[in-house]
């Protein structure tokens, strides 16, 4: 609700009496001028306790937060409605003239729809696809990104066949071979979504950045020595030799603490250079994950058991 800037506090409650049906929201009053430039906001509480001949103007705060341009992206409206727990912000033109409000009504359609979106991109699909949606837009949406896959799945093929003739050697190197990609790849993806959900947020500033590269490498580093000793024990049981098991367990630390790390790298780097961290992230950090996971257990394949 809006109300001018001469009122009293009775003419402004009558005011809102009269605007009741067509309201979203009474909680917060914008005081205008005779131009709609919006001065300042009173909150519907100070107009109830306050005497009915008081002046509007001296029960408003003009030093408003969250005020908002007609171009305002709405994520980052919603983000501004979460930092200063508000419920509802003002939509102002760039002559302040008050144009109309947003609603945490509003904001909670946003955020779900943020949420949605960024899922979808995630693995590929498009952001605003649904089951509705006819084949050939889908496969418009989706199709490039299955490309991408495809080209760069093939560089972690090509480590795969550059150790081509010891996996021939020592079959138990493919035994194992997926198994370190895989956990390597799921531990990117938990470091990956914490980040990608951050930076949604808007929770990552600049300073943040080292200091979260090194604390996944840690995370990544520390997981991978507990569940490469169990993967180091099966091995053991498979093989029944050390250097086996000790291949695997130096494997899958190195590769879990790398793609920890590539797990909060990638998504920064690519909203660093212009890219959605978004659409893309999963498929570059898949990439990596499989390519160090390969390269790194048959590295140490050939050298320790050929």
């Amino acid at each position: 609700c809006s109300v001018r800037d001469f009122v009293t506090v009775d003419e402004a409650i009558q005011a809102i009496r009269d605007q009741a049906s067509e309201l979203e929201t009474i909680y917060y009053v914008y005081v205008v001028n005779a131009s709609e430039e919006l001065l300042g906001v009173v909150s519907m509480k100070d107009l109830l306790l306050s005497t009915p001949e008081t002046a509007v103007t001296t029960l408003m705060e003009t030093h408003m937060l969250g005020m908002l341009a007609p171009d305002t992206d709405k994520e980052q409206a919603a983000n501004l409605m979460a930092e200063y727990n508000l419920i509802a912000l003002p939509v102002v033109d760039s002559n302040n003239k008050l144009l109309g409000i947003v609603t945490h009504d509003d904001v909670i359609d946003i955020i779900q729809a943020e949420a949605t979106e960024d899922i979808q991109k995630l693995v590929g699909a498009g952001a605003d696809e649904t089951i509705h949606d006819n084949v050939t837009y889908s496969l418009q949406k989706r199709h490039i990104w299955l490309q991408v896959n495809l080209l760069t799945i093939s560089l972690a093929s090509g480590v795969v066949w550059l150790f081509r003739d010891q996996i021939a050697s020592y079959t138990f190197l493919a035994v194992f071979m997926p198994i370190i990609a895989a956990t390597g790849g799921n531990t990117g993806a938990q470091a990956l979504a914490v980040v990608i959900r951050s930076l949604a947020l808007e929770d990552i500033h600049k300073t943040d950045k080292k200091r979260l590269y090194l604390k996944e490498l840690y995370k990544g580093t520390i997981n991978g020595v507990g569940v490469g000793f169990i993967g180091a024990c099966l091995a053991f049981l498979m093989e029944r030799d050390l250097k086996v098991s000790c291949v695997v367990f130096v494997a899958m630390t190195l590769t879990m603490g790398i793609s920890g790390f590539s797990g909060a790298f990638i998504p920064l780097f690519l909203k660093k250079i212009g890219l959605d961290p978004a659409q893309s992230s999963s498929i570059f950090l898949t990439t990596i994950a499989d390519i160090t996971g390969y390269f790194i257990f048959l590295s140490l394949g050939s050298w320790l058991l050929l």
